[in-house]
């Protein structure tokens, strides 16, 4: 997803499901370390604000194939689907 820096992203673990067979939980962890959020097991939740623009590139630490890329920009970006 795209943000403006200072926004807050809410990470939700609903499936109601748990995590599944080979783990009991769902994690997020940013690749360069900047953030890691603590076992989200059934209904856990990861809040975090982004203070700094750039781009965040994080997965589940059990299941290495759940991706995703936050990416922060400064207060004045406009979209350009906006214009």
């Amino acid at each position: 997803i795209k943000i403006r820096v200072g926004t807050t992203v809410k990470w939700i673990q609903d499936d109601g499901l748990g995590a599944g067979g080979d783990a009991a939980f769902h994690n997020v962890v940013e690749r360069s370390g900047a953030f890691r959020s603590s076992e989200l097991n059934f209904e856990g939740t990861y809040t975090l604000k982004f203070d700094e623009v750039g781009e965040y590139e994080y997965f589940c630490e059990p299941h290495l194939f759940m991706v995703g890329r936050i990416i922060v920009v400064s207060e004045d970006y406009v979209a350009a689907d906006s214009e």
